[in-house]
């Protein structure tokens, strides 16, 4: 995976692009690491198109953003440049969603292959519910649905565990984890 732009400049890149993966993923929530669309589809179109497919045939997962207003802005910008040049468009698009409602998750990832026209790669999805039962609920149904969607390559849950103690606010990191049952069925 090149999850950041460290990935194209090191030797990680040596072990990237020669290791017998037959898929790469690229870039894991750029928006959130300050990585422009702009310089992400330049590197993309300049060396991880060329070098990985183009040369070694590998299958390509675009970059996987956070399934809110700056993600899906930054991802329409990204598409939009590198789907301006011949065989530039990744093979899947990457896909992340976080949250607790069935519906919408089914929704959301519907739109996402809609409006590009891709097989997905949900590569990071889970409940946010701090209810074991909803969580469990919501991984079944959604992995079920998932299996049903013949544009949907892969997915990957992460981590469908719930918080056994209510956190004093939304942005302190719930300590104490206990695995729930959906991750016991996955």
């Amino acid at each position: 995976m090149i999850r950041t732009r460290a990935q194209i400049d090191t030797e990680e890149w040596d072990w990237i692009r020669d290791s017998d993966a037959e898929m790469v993923h690229y870039l894991n929530e750029p928006e959130r690491q300050g990585i422009t669309p702009e310089d992400a589809a330049d590197w993309w179109l300049k060396k991880v198109v060329p070098e990985l497919r183009d040369k070694r045939g590998k299958k390509l997962v675009g970059p996987a953003c956070a399934s809110d207003e700056a993600g899906d802005k930054w991802l329409a910008t990204f598409m939009d440049l590198v789907g301006k040049s011949e065989n530039g468009n990744p093979d899947f698009l990457g896909v992340h969603y976080y949250s607790g409602d069935l519906e919408h998750a089914k929704r959301y990832i519907t739109s996402m292959h809609e409006k590009y026209g891709l097989a997905l790669n949900v590569s990071e999805i889970a409940s946010i519910s701090r209810d074991g039962t909803e969580v469990e609920r919501f991984t079944e149904k959604l992995s079920e649905w998932m299996d049903g969607q013949e544009w949907i390559d892969e997915y990957g849950w992460f981590g469908p565990v719930y918080a056994t103690y209510e956190a004093p606010n939304e942005d302190v990191v719930v300590e104490v984890l206990q695995m729930s049952d959906a991750k016991i069925w996955f």
